[in-house]
This record gives C-alpha cells, sequence and structure tokens, in this order.
C-alpha cells in the first residue's frame, strides 16, 4: 500500500492517469497555454514526521499529464509554475480522501492561490476526469 505523498504514491498516481488525453478535457485553446505546457505545484505544509514541507509538481505537457515530487522549498520562480497552491496536510490528505473538493477548500480558505487563477478553472474537466481514475489509489493509500 502506497503512502501518501511518497515516491511510491506518485508512481501509483501516474500509473492510474496514464491514459488520461488533455486534449479531450480542455478547450482547444487552453493546450497554447505556456506552449502546450504548464505547472500547478502544491505546497504541503506540516507533513509528519517533523511537520515538513512536500511540493508535488503535476505537469500537463501536450496531450499527457503527470506528478512529480519536486524539492520541498516555498520558494518558487514564477517561471517554474503557472499556479502555486500552498495548504496543510490535513486538508490534502481530505482532498485525497475525497472528503474535500479543492472548490470547497479555495472558498473557505483553507488553500492560498498564486498564480493563473483560471489553469485551475479551465481544467476542472480535466481534474475530474483525474480523479474519477484515482479511485483504486485513493482506497489503498496509507496517511
Amino acid at each position: 500500500m502506497p503512502h501518501f505523498l511518497s515516491e511510491e504514491w506518485v508512481e501509483a498516481f501516474n500509473a492510474a492517469i496514464a491514459d488520461v488525453e488533455v486534449s479531450a478535457f480542455l478547450p482547444p485553446d487552453a493546450l497554447a497555454t505556456a506552449n502546450s505546457r504548464y505547472r500547478v505545484e502544491q505546497l504541503i505544509h506540516g507533513v509528519p514526521p517533523g511537520d515538513s514541507v512536500v511540493r508535488t509538481i503535476l505537469i500537463v505537457e501536450g496531450d499527457s499529464v503527470r506528478l512529480t515530487l519536486g524539492e520541498p522549498s516555498d520558494e518558487v520562480e514564477a517561471s517554474e509554475a503557472s499556479v502555486v497552491i500552498s495548504l496543510d496536510y490535513a486538508d490534502a490528505v481530505a482532498m485525497s480522501k475525497g472528503e474535500l473538493t479543492p472548490p470547497q477548500a479555495l472558498a473557505t480558505g483553507r488553500v492560498r492561490v498564486r498564480g493563473d487563477l483560471s489553469l485551475l478553472i479551465t481544467g476542472q474537466g480535466l481534474l475530474t476526469a483525474m480523479s474519477e481514475r484515482l479511485g483504486a489509489l485513493q482506497q489503498a493509500t496509507t496517511y
């Protein structure tokens, strides 16, 4: 069973979304953003043990999407990320389990967003398609 935010979990995440075709879920003009490549980074604060920061990077490139782990730094250059989302570990877990939706987290101030928020709005169909494929991972993940 993969542990949330581990390398194994990221590999399982990518395997679950491997067949997602970005163009099927985004408007054609959205793919022109940043030369058909953009990054959505999450900074997850208070990750046990030791209250560390974990940085995940969702990379949309051409017609594919993948997740990676980045360096645990709060300093993200504007040229690297289209959007940076900061949240605490408890909220990241709740979102992973489907107990908290991104719109709920945003509306209640449980996440902070920097960058091009329109990418998140445009990408709702893609995010929904990915979440539908992550059910088995959601059930297998340990926290």
